[in-house]
């Protein structure tokens, strides 16, 4: 089964960032996400995940949510067997990518 984990944002590693990726390499998924910081995510030991941008979106509010809204809810994203949205500005991806949880 191919899984995608639709989350915000990969540039400022926290909490949900490493739930994401610990939920990615359990599920041998791939995450769909806007902006990505690469060196923390291999520093942090998940260089094995594969990440895809879906574009860059600004570092200030309020564009930052707004752009990332905009682009999960209307960006053709890749098919995949089941999507798995991780955040509250990805969640406008679930309208247009089913099956979602």
């Amino acid at each position: 089964m191919k899984v995608a984990i639709i989350h915000n944002y990969m540039d400022n590693i926290g909490g949900a960032e490493k739930v994401a990726l610990t939920l990615a390499d359990e599920l041998n998924a791939d995450i769909l996400t806007t902006n990505i910081n690469y060196n923390a995510i291999k520093n942090m030991g998940f260089s094995n995940i594969k990440i895809k941008s879906i574009g860059k979106v600004p570092i200030n509010a309020p564009w930052r949510q707004q752009k990332a809204a905009f682009l999960f809810r209307f960006k053709k994203l890749p098919k995949y067997d089941l999507y798995i949205i991780d955040g509250d500005w990805a969640m406008s991806a679930a309208v247009n990518n089913k099956p979602n949880l």
